[in-house]
């Protein structure tokens, strides 16, 4: 709702504007540029509201990870840890990964992560904003016990790092 706001804010503030040119100068050709703006500013607010949302919930026996409809379990047995990650230590550790798939390395799943971190998705953002946009935030490392990995940014990441520890540590006296 706050990307919402934000895009109706610049909208109405691109057509005051507008309107405020129109009057000033007499031309229709400044408050149709803004008119313009103000519907890009719509069509962005109505993008980010489009974005498949991806959410994460953890139970006693597993980890369910969701990606719109799409949903897939993860047993909390297969997972060997969970770690805090910045965002560039992510960038370099999927580049890692890439180029060790194309070695034939072991999978890294990105999916569930919101932040684009690798490929093209990243390009159009550069890297330098997204630090910029992101600077306080950080991802979760899951490690997984076939080589895996998988990079999830949950909203509060070290809440789900503890949480994650906490079950781990739960299951392993459960099996000792």
């Amino acid at each position: 709702m706050r990307a919402w706001a934000a895009w109706g804010i610049v909208g109405a503030l691109l057509g005051l504007a507008g309107l405020l040119a129109m009057g000033i100068t007499g031309s229709v050709a400044l408050s149709i540029v803004a008119g313009g703006l103000a519907v890009l500013c719509l069509g962005a607010a109505m993008a980010t509201g489009l974005r498949v949302r991806i959410a994460y919930e953890l139970n006693a026996e597993a980890l369910l990870l969701r990606r719109g409809p799409v949903e897939e379990h993860l047993p909390l047995h297969q997972v060997l840890d969970a770690n805090l990650i910045d965002l560039k230590t992510a960038k370099d550790y999927v580049q890692q990964h890439q180029e060790a798939n194309a070695a034939g390395g072991r999978r890294l799943m990105t999916r569930y992560c919101g932040i684009p971190l690798g490929g093209l998705h990243a390009l159009p953002i550069g890297l330098s904003s997204l630090n910029a946009q992101h600077f306080r935030r950080s991802l979760v490392l899951l490690r997984i016990r076939d080589g895996s990995a998988m990079i999830l940014s949950p909203r509060h990441s070290e809440h789900m790092v503890s949480a994650i520890g906490k079950a781990l540590d739960h299951s392993r006296r459960l099996v000792l």
